[in-house]
C-alpha cells in the first residue's frame, strides 16, 4: 500500500430520483470461512496481508441485513502501524506498497454510496473511495474517482454519498472500491474503528448536481504552468483549499482569507488536479478540477 489516499469528497444535492447498482457483495452479506478469519467474498481484507493479525470480521451489528463488516487499526511485525481495511479484489505490493485490484466495470454512476460507523483515535481519519479506470494499451487511466473521507466520530450509523468527479469521457473497464480505518498508511492507528455496510452505486436520473459554479466565479490559466488562480463569489464561506493529484494524494492545503485564491503550481508536474474547498468546519462545499502543462 502506498501513502494512501487522503482524498477529496464531495457530497451533491439531494436525488429526487435514484436508481441503484450494487457493488458485488456491496451488503456485506456473503463470507467465506478461511484458516484463523472469515473472509469477505468479493473483496480481500488486510487479513489476507497482516496475518495471524486479524483486523477485518464479520460482525451482526449492521445497518442492513445480517452481516456487516468491521475493521480496526493493527501493527505489523510488531513494528509498524497499518489500518484496517477492505477493497474489491485487492492486491497490495509489501515491498512498494502499492495498492491495486478492482472488477469488470463498465458504467458511469454519478454518485458512491454506502453506511458506516466510525471511532477515530488520535485526529485520524477513515476513508471511502470507489475509483474508476480504463487500461488505454500501455497504462491505466483514471477515468473518475469518488471518495468520502471521515473525520468524526459517528456512533451511529451514518449514511455517505460522494459524487464520482469524472476525468475523462470515456467509460471505464474496472472499478475499485476500497474502505480503510486510516485514509494515510503511514500515519495508521491502531484503535481507529470502522463498520461499513449496503455499498453501492447510484445513478441520477434527471437531477443535476451541485458543481462548484455555486461558489466559484473562475478558475485560471487553465492548463496552469506556475500560478492557478481561484476566484469566489463574495458570500463564500471557504476557509481552505486542498488540492490533489488524480490517485488521491493529498499535494497541499492553503488558508483562504479572501475571495481570490492564489496556488503554487511551479512544482507541480504536467498532468490534472483536483481541488477542494471546504468551509471552517472542514466540510466540503465545491471541487473542481485543472490540469497543469509546463
Amino acid at each position: 500500500m502506498k501513502k494512501l489516499l487522503a482524498l477529496i469528497i464531495f457530497v451533491g444535492s439531494g436525488f429526487l430520483t435514484t436508481s441503484a447498482q450494487s457493488i458485488p457483495n456491496g451488503d456485506m452479506e456473503d463470507w467465506i470461512a478461511v484458516t484463523g478469519y472469515d473472509s469477505l467474498a468479493g473483496f480481500t481484507s488486510t487479513n489476507l496481508f497482516f496475518f495471524p493479525s486479524v483486523n477485518v470480521t464479520k460482525v451482526t451489528d449492521v445497518h442492513g441485513g445480517s452481516f456487516a463488516a468491521r475493521m480496526t487499526g493493527t501493527t505489523w511485525l510488531g513494528i509498524f502501524n497499518v489500518p484496517g481495511g477492505i477493497g474489491t479484489n485487492a492486491e497490495v505490493n509489501l515491498t512498494t506498497f502499492a495498492l491495486s485490484g478492482g472488477y469488470p466495470y463498465t458504467e458511469r454512476p454519478n454518485a458512491f454510496t454506502g453506511w458506516f460507523k466510525y471511532e477515530p483515535s488520535n485526529n485520524d481519519s477513515c476513508i471511502l473511495l470507489a475509483v474508476f479506470t480504463k487500461w488505454n494499451g500501455t497504462k491505466r487511466d483514471t477515468i473518475g474517482i469518488a471518495p468520502y473521507f471521515g473525520k468524526s466520530t459517528a456512533n451511529a450509523y451514518k449514511e455517505f454519498t460522494s459524487n464520482v468527479i469524472y476525468f475523462s469521457t470515456e467509460n471505464p473497464d474496472t472499478a475499485f472500491v476500497m474502505a480503510l480505518t486510516s485514509s494515510a498508511f503511514l500515519t495508521a492507528q491502531v484503535a481507529s474503528v470502522l463498520y461499513v455496510d449496503d455499498l453501492a452505486f447510484t445513478f441520477n436520473v434527471g437531477v443535476p448536481t451541485v458543481s462548484d459554479n455555486e461558489i466559484v466565479i473562475n478558475t485560471y490559466p487553465n492548463p496552469a504552468r506556475d500560478f492557478l488562480n481561484i476566484e469566489l463569489k463574495g458570500n463564500h464561506n471557504v476557509t481552505s483549499v486542498t488540492i490533489f493529484d488524480v490517485l488521491g494524494n493529498k499535494l497541499s492545503v492553503v488558508e483562504v482569507s479572501s475571495g481570490n485564491i492564489v496556488l503554487t503550481t511551479a512544482t507541480l508536474p504536467d498532468g490534472m488536479y483536483v481541488y477542494q474547498l471546504n468551509d471552517k468546519k472542514k466540510v466540503v462545499v465545491a471541487t473542481g478540477k485543472f490540469s497543469v502543462k509546463h
